[in-house]
């Protein structure tokens, strides 16, 4: 065994699982750094690819390394174990695919040799694309954090760590890296230690960053998800940061974006052209027409997996479509503009004015912190209410999650102003709260409901309505993890405060894992006059954790609808229509999302693409066994929320015979396929909902693992209809599924 140098004077930190691809070269970076004042820490986390193997040789050759394999909670799990074993006083983290230049550690010595402690020193990074060509280079000149929440242009933060460096003691003052974030850790951190620490930078390239496929970095920028979880962030330190302060970072964001001259020139041009005329690299051009618009979201995706440019024109066919057609080129739009168009000429320059004064509202008004604090303040005094038929409220408010509305929620929707308009009084107007108005303004022509009126959620008019309310209600839906609880809260304590009634209408409880939702949640129902909730596991929670014991449960609102339909017979084909007649299972399926997921996103990235080749082929299994072929449709059809059609057009390709719905389709369209169906597989909770209150054979997969599908279908005494999300992704479903179908086919004869 090597013999061990003295006393370190920096440590690097190296996380690891499964890295044998780059763990050699990883060492090497730093074995050939010519520092004999190095330790080298490699925390491995259990890897089973060969990886282990490489960090013992080396290990045996260099007395600089140490090591430990050990099963660990990610990677800030293991950063942390590595700092706990730092002899030096400096550190340095570099993940097992990137590397050093040659000789920087010894520079890094050097330039330490001047900084108090604890002192936070970053250089340049050059970033590899995934083929090995340069894609940049990362240059974070401006170091601060006003600068960094800015954003744009010079105002980047480090986007590596083989770039920078730090004085152990700086863990002392901030704490060490945050566990429960898999996604942005270092940029928590870096943001922490801009505030803490004694800030130097040197414009010089220090660290090599490979951007590969198959990283959790990656999988996020695949999955739209990396800017989201920056964004997470940074809102949090802004939020503490003084409010003119943060006045002045949102308007440099929205007016000056760059620091760069030529960013001027370039605006001004933009502003000057026509919108049709700013020059974009366009690698082609698909004119829509009536012929080929069920195609468009195809088209859009194939640019997606192949990193194409392009442009959509409508050339005046929207003059020849269908009302429906219009609205599915509608959501078409908005996913191309949410998901992919970066042109930073979309908008004019007094929109974006528009947009900042909107946001800054938005900030003070519907802060989650602020409105807790007045809903604290604000006492309640509850109206007894016997029987809802009896109120005569003349203006109510409905809140919640619409302008993001799925089937199940239209059906919630319809129910609920059906009973309105049933009371004794029936209110004189009727304002539906919408987070995307052209969704509700959809589902009410949908619907067949001309008595409402959509107001726009955070704008004036929701204000108004607010004010002017008789009755606030939320309306289905969960009460879960979602910023948009800030808008339920605001409405609750302004009917609080003007002593009109606040009730709660069929909801859930759940997911709730933040704080801050999870108090919003229990101010919201300590406000509430009246609670119904839609299963008993809501309600215990409502009683327990909350302490709030005068709710109750009923049946979800749209199984109202679903009896209504079924009683009036006007489901295509009429229920006891033989299922023969259309041979075909209806699939009603949706992406996971990782609310419901406990692991790292990496880990949720690989077990969502097992998930989909599992269900594909459960699908093409049922379809077979059946004889019937795999109709795959749409609940949900908005990118908010997550657009069905998306896997759908993905399961398409892997199961034969199958074919999708590429239009969105209404509650009464699903459920008349159900009732087609020789059988359902429903995954959606209001399909599994629709389908048990239809009575037609089915089975449930249940993404809540254990939440509310279980606690649904536990209530019916039907709980044997359900195949888990671990049965599914880990290939152990065809015993239970034989079971499943055996048992509906015996539950329909009964």
């Amino acid at each position: 065994m090597p013999k061990a140098n003295k006393t370190p004077s920096i440590s690097i930190i190296t996380p690891v699982f499964n890295g044998k691809k780059y763990m050699e070269s990883c060492l090497q970076s730093v074995v050939s750094q010519n520092c004999p004042e190095v330790e080298h820490l490699v925390i491995d986390g259990g890897s089973t690819d060969g990886t282990v193997e490489i960090i013992k040789y080396y290990a045996s050759q260099y007395a600089h390394i140490r090591w430990i394999s050990e099963k660990d909670k990610g990677q800030s799990s293991a950063m942390n174990k590595g700092i706990a074993m730092a002899q030096g006083q400096i550190l340095g983290i570099l993940n097992v695919d990137d590397y050093y230049e040659p000789n920087v550690l010894p520079r890094i010595l050097r330039i330490f040799g001047s900084l108090r402690p604890p002192s936070f020193l970053a250089g340049n990074c050059r970033v590899f694309k995934d083929d090995g060509s340069v894609w940049y280079i990362n240059k974070p000149s401006h170091l601060n954090v006003s600068d960094i929440l800015i954003g744009g242009g010079d105002n980047q933060f480090p986007h590596n760590p083989a770039s920078y460096f730090y004085h152990k003691s700086l863990h002392d003052g901030i704490g060490l890296y945050d566990e429960t974030d898999h996604y942005a850790m270092d940029l928590d951190f870096i943001m922490r230690a801009l505030s803490h620490a004694h800030v130097k930078y040197v414009n010089e390239i220090w660290g090599n960053y490979r951007f590969l496929k198959g990283t959790k970095t990656y999988a996020a920028k695949e999955n739209n998800q990396l800017q989201s979880n920056k964004m997470r962030v940074m809102d949090i330190y802004m939020k503490k940061l003084p409010l003119v302060e943060q006045w002045r970072i949102m308007a440099m964001r929205y007016v000056f974006i760059e620091r760069r001259p030529q960013y001027f020139a370039r605006r001004l041009k933009e502003l000057l052209l026509p919108k049709q005329l700013i020059p974009m690299p366009v690698s082609f051009e698909h004119t829509i027409t009536k012929s080929n618009l069920l195609l468009v979201d195809e088209v859009l995706d194939k640019a997606k997996e192949q990193g194409l440019y392009g442009l959509f024109r409508l050339n005046g066919a929207e003059g020849v479509l269908s009302e429906l057609e219009k609205y599915h080129l509608s959501l078409f739009f908005f996913r191309v503009e949410h998901t992919f168009d970066n042109c930073p000429a979309k908008a004019n320059f007094s929109e974006n004015i528009n947009q900042f004064f909107k946001k800054v509202k938005m900030f003070l008004r519907y802060n989650g912190r602020r409105l807790l604090t007045k809903a604290r303040q604000q006492s309640k005094q509850k109206t007894p209410i016997k029987d809802l038929k009896s109120l005569n409220s003349r203006k109510i408010l409905i809140v919640g999650w619409y302008g993001t509305e799925t089937a199940g929620d239209k059906a919630i929707l319809w129910a609920i102003i059906q009973n309105l308009l049933a009371r004794a009084h029936a209110p004189e107007k009727i304002y539906l709260s919408s987070l995307y108005p052209f969704i509700s303004q959809w589902t009410i022509k949908e619907m067949e409901l001309p008595q409402v009126t959509v107001v726009e959620t955070y704008s004036s008019d929701f204000e108004k309505a607010c004010d002017h309310a008789d009755e606030i209600i939320v309306g289905g839906g969960p009460l879960m993890d979602i910023k948009a609880l800030d808008h339920i809260l605001f409405a609750f304590i302004q009917a609080a405060r003007r002593k009109k009634i606040a009730r709660v209408e069929g909801c859930g409880i759940g997911p709730l894992r933040s704080p801050l939702f999870t108090n919003m949640v229990k101010e919201i129902l300590r406000l509430s006059d009246h609670i119904v909730l839609r299963d008993k596991a809501s309600l215990q929670r409502c009683q327990t954790e909350f302490l709030i014991n005068d709710a109750s449960t009923a049946p979800d609102p749209a199984t109202e609808y679903v009896l209504a339909l079924k009683a009036r017979g006007e489901l295509v084909n009429g229920l006891n229509a033989s299922f023969n007649q259309e041979n075909t299972i209806s699939c009603f399926v949706r992406e996971l999302t990782l609310e419901y997921f406990p692991g790292d996103y990496a880990e949720f990235i690989k077990e969502k693409k097992k998930f989909e080749e599992q269900l594909a082929m459960l699908i093409a299994y049922v379809s077979e066994k059946l004889g019937a072929r795999a109709h795959l449709l749409a609940m949900h059809s908005f990118h908010i929320g997550g657009d069905d059609r998306s896997l759908n057009r993905r399961l398409k390709t892997k199961i034969s015979g199958s074919t999708d719905a590429p239009l969105p389709l209404s509650p009464k369209d699903i459920l008349s396929s159900m009732s087609r169906s020789k059988f359902n597989i429903c995954m959606r909770f209001h399909s599994v909902v629709f389908a048990a209150n239809l009575g037609v054979p089915y089975l449930a997969i249940d993404y809540t693992r254990g939440g509310k599908i279980q606690a649904f279908l536990e209530e019916r005494g039907e709980s044997w209809r359900i195949l888990g999300l671990d049965e599914v992704a880990g290939g152990q479903w065809q015993g239970k599924l034989d079971k499943i179908l055996e048992a509906n086919n015996a539950y329909s004869q009964h």
